[in-house]
């Protein structure tokens, strides 16, 4: 695990819950993770869904770049040119991650509407407490206000070098039989349980620490 970095001072005085990242979610056929069985997934792990933009395929990135299938989802490859222009330059000025992060809800919101409006994705918005922020190297910043948005579940989350893990890629919810998801694949739970269900597994799974996530849909 990465050591402690100070994060953004606005974000010290956020009452409950800090937004460390915002994500452009491609919903993924959901695996059966629960006893209950849903069409689709979203996630902060790309264990379970890809991001958009997806950095490897983008133009100058080798060897995927420039991949066909891919560019066939934009409008003409001027237009993937262009993403991949910008996006480039979003993650040489450390404002994206390699995990499909954007650290401003306003670059999100840009590559959203500019080229995936269209192509059925969500935007989503990831938060939890600052104690949790502090454990990550990269969740340099925080945000306090994020607009309009749906609360729409809970996740446990842990960080592994490039990205996120969830806790159902390892099944852990199995140990937890009373945890009830919704329509997409997040537990219908609140910070509280989350958290002591994040303490309780621990140790188990992937080599990472695992904490709380509150996710909402902003598009």
């Amino acid at each position: 695990m990465s050591g402690i970095v100070k994060t953004d001072t606005a974000c010290t005085d956020m009452e409950e819950l800090v937004t460390f990242g915002f994500y452009i979610c491609r919903p993924t056929d959901y695996k059966s993770y629960t006893d209950r069985r849903y069409k689709k997934i979203i996630s902060a792990s790309d264990c379970l869904c890809d991001h958009e933009p997806q950095l490897s395929l983008c133009h100058g990135w080798e060897p995927h770049g420039d991949d066909k299938d891919y560019i066939s989802r934009f409008r003409s490859k001027d237009e993937y040119l262009k993403m991949s222009e910008e996006i480039n330059d979003l993650f040489s000025s450390g404002l994206f991650f390699s995990d499909g992060r954007f650290a401003r809800i306003e670059d999100a919101l840009h590559f959203y509407d500019s080229y995936f409006r269209d192509q059925g994705l969500m935007l989503i918005s990831v938060s939890t407490g600052m104690e949790y922020v502090n454990l990550i190297e990269d969740l340099k910043y925080c945000h306090n206000d994020i607009g309009d948005h749906e609360d729409i579940g809970m996740d446990i989350i842990g960080w592994d070098n490039y990205g996120f893990h969830s806790f159902l890629c390892n099944s852990l919810q199995d140990g937890f039989p009373d945890i009830s998801f919704n329509r997409y694949g997040f537990m219908e739970t609140d910070l509280k349980t989350a958290s002591s269900i994040a303490s309780k597994i621990q140790g188990m799974g992937e080599p990472v620490d695992w904490f709380p996530v509150s996710v909402s849909r902003i598009r």
